[in-house]
């Protein structure tokens, strides 16, 4: 049996080619899957020769678009694909012609679930996503999708639970309650469950989320150390890498460093407790907040479900919303010299999200990395590990 479910928003996505002021057939690794490989060689003579070609292999086995300029060979100068255009799409690798749409199957072997989301690293997703600055949900739908990735697991009840647990956080990120605590609630009822995970006991009850005490008076909003959060935007990129690849988040990691680099711990505490104070009196910053935090709780809930990495699919969302609310306050700042200011103000906000989710939703290594940083200041009494 196979249930579909898309995000609600997902059908006001359209492509938009051609204008698209960030396309993805730029400074992107464009892998290549065993369909594409197979139609290739079912050309026929040197146009299968002259394909073969721009086929590279890496040390690890995956195969890639080899690019030229950073940019893909099929690349039209009107924007768009030469294998869209002369109507070849097997030759099209999985990746393009189902990206920015993010299909993915969890599998218990005798039921299938495929949920169909949008990826924000899409200058054109984000803007739709910034355009529903509230709740969302998922429709059930008799759309058929390529499946880009598979989860699998013999053990329907915790499926059943994720789904649940995902409703409940969805219910009260858009309670009229403050933002900052419920990350925390969310955060300790997931650290307690992982703990019984680790040590083969039952998860707790859902019902206990809503009596969970927290610390009403900590000395910040943010769970995850300031320190440990500076210590990921500073060291965890390659600099130039960044600069080529995704030049937008570059901008902002250099006026970040030139505004915030000098500032002691505390210094940058406080402009940043500034800023978090002045979007809590501004209800659209918030639901923008609010909002990205249930993305990305829908899309992370899910990826646990071979791993039983319960607290990542909490703690990583918690993360990206903090490393979101710091590029925008970045953004915002007279330092930040860039070329997008003189783009069409409607265009200026979804490329800072679009390059921040870029930046750290798309690489599992760096995500391995990431714990690593953090591991020492908040999961210590935790094995976590294996669990990535």
């Amino acid at each position: 049996m196979k249930d579909v479910y898309k995000i609600n928003w997902f059908d006001e996505f359209e492509c938009i080619g051609g204008n698209c002021p960030s396309t993805c057939c730029k400074n992107w690794i464009i892998t290549v899957d065993d369909e594409c490989l197979s139609a290739i060689d079912k050309v026929s003579g040197w146009k299968r020769f002259a394909l073969k070609l721009l086929v590279g292999k890496r040390e690890d086995g995956l195969r890639y678009i080899r690019q030229c300029n950073r940019t893909c060979p099929f690349f039209t100068r009107d924007g768009l694909c030469r294998h869209q255009l002369q109507d070849n799409m097997d030759l099209m690798p999985k990746i393009c012609r189902v990206f920015p749409r993010r299909v993915m199957m969890l599998d218990t072997g005798e039921y299938k679930r495929v949920e169909v989301t949008l990826d924000l690293s899409c200058v054109e997703v984000a803007r739709v996503f910034l355009n529903h600055l509230e709740k969302s949900y998922f429709i059930k739908t008799d759309d058929e999708f390529e499946t880009l990735w598979v989860r699998k697991n013999t053990d329907p009840s915790f499926l059943e639970y994720l789904i649940s647990f995902r409703d409940k956080i969805s219910e009260e990120i858009w309670r009229e309650e403050d933002l900052f605590s419920i990350m925390k609630r969310h955060f300790l009822y997931a650290k307690l469950c992982q703990k019984n995970l680790v040590s083969n006991k039952n998860i707790y009850d859902l019902d206990c989320l809503d009596n969970l005490d927290i610390d009403e008076k900590a000395d910040s909003d943010f769970i995850i150390p300031i320190k440990v959060i500076n210590d990921i935007i500073f060291n965890l990129f390659s600099w130039d890498e960044v600069k080529k690849k995704n030049p937008v988040f570059y901008r902002l990691l250099k006026t970040y460093e030139k505004v915030y680099g000098n500032d002691s711990e505390k210094a940058f505490q406080k402009k940043l407790e500034a800023y978090i104070l002045s979007l809590k009196r501004n209800d659209k910053l918030l639901n923008k907040y609010r909002a990205y935090y249930q993305y990305c709780i829908n899309l992370d809930m899910m990826d646990c479900f071979d791993s039983y990495y319960l607290l990542g699919a909490v703690l990583f969302p918690i993360l990206y919303v903090d490393l979101l609310m710091i590029f925008d306050m970045v953004s915002e700042n007279d330092g930040f010299n860039s070329k997008l200011l003189k783009q069409k103000e409607n265009t200026f906000e979804p490329m800072i999200l679009a390059s921040v989710e870029r930046a750290f939703r798309h690489s599992d290594k760096r995500k391995k990395e990431i714990l690593n940083k953090i591991r020492a200041n908040l999961l210590t009494d935790i094995i976590v590990s294996d669990m990535l």
